[in-house]
């Protein structure tokens, strides 16, 4: 434990902000010239001088008026990984995903898929894991030199706050993913309301939000904080309706 204290001196305006250790030693070296200048004093009338010398210590801090010793931060050796997350993003990471989805009102579901583009982070990796949650998996396809081929995958067991991790199998290391899906009617990250339930009474509405873990009900992602991606998005709606994202919208509403 390091505690911060100040103290006096005899010494106008001289402070001092020292550690307890360094006060410490400063006591001690202080007890050190008292009891030598005591002596000295004692020593019967003998007017011959005696240097004293103290080594200063570096563990005490500088007692120049304004100084002080500067802190010294070690970063962590290893970075911290996201306990929520089945996502190895320090291995393989999604930079864009590029969704083609269909809205059923009449299912309360989206259909269709999702393009991934990846960045290898270890040189060595061949496997990427993906975050889901209630997500039917339909297929899984890695682009290598321009042409798209099946690839391996198996999802996980279900747990309760992380979802099923998607493994894809990546032998040859692409550089994209697509994967056909289906998101469930219970999707937490999906609220979908009746004609009833909006102010006009007339048409359905639904609105997605994500925080804290519900991206991955909505598309196979790396549903953590420590992934930044862009993404684009083609939604298919009923003609009256519009589908509007964050993001820049298409002026033909297509």
């Amino acid at each position: 434990m390091t505690a911060v204290l100040w103290f006096w001196s005899p010494v106008p305006n001289l402070r001092a902000n020292v550690s307890l250790k360094g006060f410490l030693m400063l006591f001690r070296n202080a007890a050190s010239i008292f009891a030598l200048a005591f002596a000295a004093a004692c020593s019967g009338g003998d007017n011959s001088e005696a240097e004293v010398s103290v080594a200063p210590d570096p563990e005490v801090a500088s007692t120049e008026p304004g100084v002080e010793r500067e802190a010294v931060y070690a970063p962590p050796v290893e970075q911290p990984v996201d306990p929520f997350t089945n996502a190895n993003y320090n291995e393989v990471i999604v930079t864009h995903v590029a969704l083609d989805l269909d809205v059923l009102f009449d299912e309360k579901v989206l259909d269709g898929m999702a393009i991934l583009d990846l960045d290898y982070k270890d040189p060595e990796a061949t496997r990427l894991v993906l975050d889901t949650n209630d997500l039917d998996i339909n297929s899984v396809e890695a682009r290598n030199n321009g042409s798209w081929s099946e690839a391996e995958y198996a999802l996980g067991a279900d747990d309760t706050v992380k979802g099923a991790a998607l493994t894809i199998e990546l032998p040859d290391r692409p550089t994209q993913v697509r994967i056909v899906y289906r998101t469930s009617p219970a999707a937490e990250g999906l609220q979908w309301l009746s004609p009833a339930q909006t102010a006009g009474k007339e048409h359905p509405f639904l609105f997605s939000q994500f925080q804290p873990l519900y991206a991955r009900s909505m598309a196979p992602l790396q549903d953590t904080p420590a992934v930044r991606i862009t993404y684009s998005a083609k939604l298919s709606t009923p003609p009256e309706l519009l589908a509007v994202m964050s993001a820049a919208q298409d002026q033909d509403g297509d």
